[in-house]
């Protein structure tokens, strides 16, 4: 008889406990030879393997709820931290960076198995550090090496391909929520929406284009009044057909707006769809943003400052992704005074769930 799924404390629980902060779910405690795992089916952790003699887990390991990895499990991370913890403990994480990785199997299949890593939000001994870079690339190259000697004894190839810091690897949490998202069924889309205009690209870098509106638009709003605007944005295989759609409500009356591209990525479409919200309020607009894209919220609220003062480079002087609609976005923000609200995704919020069918049915169009 097939085992039916059972009820875990994991199901609802979101992949970020606040901006910046995941929930890690530890398997494998620091100085442990056995390798645990979480049987999603049992709700139990059991044990999945054995080390070597003299061999143990350097740091605590796990999984971040609510993702998805290109290998069909959750996202693994890496928790550094002062104590072991022990299997299935909930240990709240900075998360500061990530190490991206091919994985070779005994088949000759080879996958995307990723590691975030990130510190405990408690921690002491490392509670200083915000990037990945500021842990010395020793350790760096110490977990690298452990998990390529871990998956060589089991027969694997474990190869190693960048170094990601805080905000690449939020990317990485971001395309796994993506990816568990369209696995599961999409919400019914809102009853409330009082007009919508959609557009779509002409090539892969073309610009959107209004293609219809619903209904006659009502009058923009005065400088001095205020508006909410949600959005969100989806790819479809990253990079991949991608959509984006954003609600703006004036004075109780909503908007709808989507558009997409025939080859995109899901950060662009997260952007796109902030930028084009904007776009249809003048300058002046008092706006509440409000997004399940910890890309969207970190960046406004911290990276973007810090970008600028670089010349346009991240924290650890590389050129930031996307600049061109970072630095149009910064352009909107700055004649719109507006304040940033972060929202767990797919946890039943009206308006974020109707963004994202704007934008999948945008992918469905663009495809």
């Amino acid at each position: 008889m097939p085992q039916k799924k059972v009820a875990t404390p994991y199901d609802d629980l979101a992949a970020y406990d606040a901006p910046g902060i995941i929930n890690a779910i530890i398997e494998t405690p620091k100085g442990s030879r056995n390798k645990f795992d979480f049987d999603m089916e049992r709700g139990l952790f059991k044990l999945g393997g054995v080390l070597t003699a003299g061999a143990v887990f350097p740091y605590d390991f796990g999984f971040v709820p609510a993702t998805l990895g290109e290998d069909g499990d959750p996202i693994d991370v890496l928790v550094l931290m002062d104590e072991p913890a022990f299997a299935g403990c909930l240990v709240p994480s900075r998360l500061i960076g990530a190490v991206t990785a091919e994985q070779t199997e005994r088949d000759g299949e080879t996958v995307r198995n990723d590691r975030l890593i990130a510190i405990a939000e408690k921690s002491h001994l490392y509670g200083e550090a915000r990037e990945l870079d500021e842990l010395g690339s020793g350790l760096l190259d110490e977990i690298e090496h452990f998990f390529a000697s871990y998956n060589l004894i089991k027969g694997k190839n474990f190869q190693p391909l960048q170094r990601l810091d805080a905000e690449g690897a939020a990317r990485l949490i971001e395309d796994g929520q993506k990816r568990l998202a369209g696995k599961t069924k999409r919400r019914a889309p809102a009853k409330n929406a009082t007009a919508q205009v959609t557009s779509e690209a002409v090539d892969d870098v073309a610009s959107e284009i209004p293609a219809s509106q619903t209904s006659s638009p009502v009058s923009s709003p005065s400088p001095s009044s205020g508006v909410r605007l949600w959005c969100d944005g989806a790819c479809s295989g990253n990079p991949g057909p991608g959509g984006w759609g954003c609600i703006v409500e004036i004075d109780g009356a909503r908007h709808e707006y989507s558009g997409g591209r025939a080859r995109t990525t899901n950060n662009q479409m997260e952007l796109q769809a902030l930028i084009e919200g904007l776009k249809s309020l003048p300058a002046g607009t008092r706006v509440q943003i409000v997004t399940d894209s910890e890309y969207l919220t970190k960046g406004i609220s911290s990276w973007l400052k810090g970008w600028i003062r670089n010349g346009w480079k991240t924290a650890s002087k590389q050129p930031v992704k996307n600049q061109e609609q970072w630095q149009q976005l910064n352009d909107l923000l700055q004649a719109r005074p507006h304040r940033v609200e972060w929202v767990r995704g797919h946890a039943g919020h009206a308006e974020n769930e109707r963004c994202d069918e704007l934008a999948r049915m945008a992918i469905r169009r663009n495809s």
